[in-house]
């Protein structure tokens, strides 16, 4: 059975690659994001845990949310990366409770390439990789 950290790392190496077999040590770079959260008095983004989960790197809060969607059933979340400037944001479809990862420019222009991933049936995806669904 795959567990739950093993397809959390699949599923950021889908989102932040064009290719799988581009998948290289970025993904322990992607892995590795610290979970972020404004500050106010600063006006600076400060290393906090996930809002959701209570993790505090990337790879670890997207393995307790498919975690708790096996336990629970049907929880809807999302996952969204910002390639260019290296951040994630976890969304709870419930209450809208974004979390976010890296330490993105307040200021940065051009292009930014997106991918998002809604987790609203992750059973399905776990009994694919089992071998269990079609």
């Amino acid at each position: 059975m795959a567990t739950p950290e093993a397809v959390a790392l699949v599923l950021l190496s889908v989102l932040v690659t064009d290719n799988l077999s581009e998948v290289d040590e970025r993904i322990a770079t992607w892995a590795a994001l610290r979970a972020t959260k404004w500050d106010e008095k600063t006006s600076h983004f400060k290393v906090t845990t996930c809002a959701l989960t209570h993790q505090r790197t990337l790879d670890k809060a997207i393995a307790h949310v498919i975690a708790k969607s096996f336990r629970e059933g049907t929880v809807a979340f999302g996952i969204s990366v910002h390639r260019n400037s290296m951040t994630a944001t976890i969304t709870d479809a419930s209450r809208q409770l974004p979390s976010h990862f890296g330490h993105p420019k307040v200021d940065q222009y051009g292009i930014q390439l997106s991918a998002s991933f809604s987790l609203s049936n992750i059973s399905t995806l776990g009994a694919m990789l089992d071998g269990d669904g079609s």
